[in-house]
């Protein structure tokens, strides 16, 4: 198993910001620093589904976060792709759960005023992530190929595989190596509805925890 550390690189280019990630407090806390603040709640709402349409749905929003706690979230050494990584397949389903549980807690009378919002964040899929940015949709469609921030060896090897999804390879495992704040923001996302009923989506439900793990990102 590969552990989390940082470049060569990247500790020269901002060894301050590095200190702070190794001082970084564990996942949980750094959640629960994040939501003490009462964080403003962006595009809280029912989404329709992107190939399917409007009849299958799922909840979605964005909480903001101070940078120095998005940056131990997401790219610190107890952080939440750091879980991820050290736990097996089973342990790294449960990151997820534990995350989404304790955000949603915060923001429970926002989510029930939304038609199945709370059913749709209580579903196993419910998953959290960084706002994406510029910086990692280039690497992901091969626009750049980014100096590694993340020293994780086998991340690194594979920065250049075409990840396959069930419609064939659609980016490059380039985005997990970098410690982007994409846009400074967490995103929150239910599992998918139809009928008023929850709706596996066999392919994800696996796969993402695979693509974490292998590459960083997903």
């Amino acid at each position: 198993m590969d552990n989390w550390a940082f470049t060569e690189s990247f500790r020269r280019a901002d060894p301050a910001r590095v200190r702070r990630l190794e001082r970084a407090m564990p996942l949980d806390a750094v959640v629960e620093a994040i939501l003490t603040l009462r964080p403003k709640v962006d595009r809280i709402g029912l989404k329709p589904h992107p190939t399917i349409g409007p009849r299958r749905q799922r909840i979605e929003f964005c909480i903001r976060a101070k940078r120095d706690l998005l940056d131990a979230f997401f790219n610190g050494p107890t952080g939440y792709r750091a879980e991820f990584l050290r736990g097996g397949p089973e342990a790294a389903l449960s990151i997820d759960r534990r995350i989404v549980d304790r955000i949603a807690a915060a923001y429970l009378e926002e989510l029930r005023r939304i038609p199945g919002g709370w059913k749709s964040i209580d579903s196993p899929q419910a998953k959290a992530w960084i706002r994406q940015n510029r910086e990692h949709d280039e690497a992901l469609h091969g626009s750049t190929r980014p100096t590694p921030d993340i020293d994780v060896p086998s991340w690194i090897e594979r920065m250049d595989e075409a990840v396959p999804t069930p419609r064939g390879p659609r980016w490059l495992a380039r985005a997990g190596v970098i410690a982007s704040l994409g846009r400074e923001a967490i995103d929150v996302k239910g599992g998918w509805i139809e009928g008023g009923e929850l709706v596996e989506d066999a392919y994800k439900e696996g796969n993402r925890t695979h693509q974490i793990r292998t590459y960083g990102f997903t």
